[in-house]
């Protein structure tokens, strides 16, 4: 559905994208996000992950492609997580994809501005584990 500098994103359903391939320099999964119903839900969430002692490394912030709103953790086997709500939805048949020419990104994926840029811990655990 658009392409960027760093990644592809791809849908099955209207959702902006359910698989995102990127540019990391080796073959991995990089994370798996879970889907949460609304924004309260999302911040409830993220609340109860930081009560059980997990950080939050990157987020909460709302992404420029997709449109979603994002809270990225590490799970105690250093894998990245993420939660998010609220992601667009697309009609393929009048949707036009964005190229990184056209589609203008804030410095650190955020349009709120309001997350700090992601931490160096979350950058090494997208990168995965290379087999």
């Amino acid at each position: 559905r658009d392409r960027t500098r760093k990644a592809s994103f791809m849908g099955c359903n209207a959702d902006h994208h359910c698989i995102a391939f990127t540019n990391r320099g080796n073959t991995s999964l990089s994370h798996v996000a879970y889907e949460l119903p609304s924004l309260d839900a999302e911040l409830r969430g993220c609340g109860r992950l930081k009560k059980a002692g997990l950080t939050v490394e990157w987020g909460i912030g709302r992404h420029g492609t997709g449109e979603n709103v994002f809270a990225y953790f590490i799970d105690p086997f250093n894998f990245a997580i993420e939660y998010t709500t609220e992601m667009q939805q697309v009609d393929d048949a009048t949707y036009v994809m964005g190229t990184p020419e056209t589609i203008n990104r804030p410095n650190h994926s955020d349009v709120w501005g309001f997350a700090d840029p992601p931490s160096q811990r979350f950058l090494r655990a997208l990168e995965g584990q290379p087999r």
